[in-house]
């Protein structure tokens, strides 16, 4: 199951009350989130293809 810390929900909200509120800054908020926890977000990737199959 995919989950996400509090902390990092909060710190996206924070960002976007600070005016990062367009469709480019969250597709960059994204990148970066996805950067910092590769190994979590593959891990989801993977796990999702296995249910696939």
């Amino acid at each position: 199951m995919a989950t996400i810390d509090i902390n990092d929900v909060s710190a996206e909200n924070k960002l976007i009350a600070d005016g990062e509120d367009t469709s480019e800054a969250i597709d960059k908020h994204v990148a970066d989130w996805i950067a910092a926890h590769q190994a979590q977000y593959d891990g989801w990737l993977a796990e999702a293809r296995k249910a696939a199959e």
